[in-house]
């Protein structure tokens, strides 16, 4: 997205020129435009597949009636989530 190069390189050149020319640690915390949009590329493209897996101990059986026996292992989407 093009649109948001110029704004994040603009907060990076101000940034930059309010601590002396360095992006050091305190620096970092006023990045805040650039802050939010990696934020959204983590949400949007997350470097695993899963939030978690949890194997079943006891069986179980869905209100749909679908069984879940024990043993089975079990996990959510970590895109499913982030795209509510």
């Amino acid at each position: 997205m093009p649109e948001y190069i110029a704004p994040l390189q603009e907060e990076v050149r101000s940034v930059r020129a309010a601590h002396g020319g360095e992006l050091s640690a305190p620096a970092l915390q006023h990045l805040v435009k650039l802050d939010s949009v990696l934020k959204e590329i983590g949400r949007m493209f997350p470097t695993t597949v899963t939030a978690f897996q949890r194997m079943v101990l006891m069986p179980f059986t869905l209100s749909n009636g679908q069984q879940i026996p024990a043993g089975t292992m079990i996990e959510t989407s970590l895109e499913a989530l982030n795209y509510d």
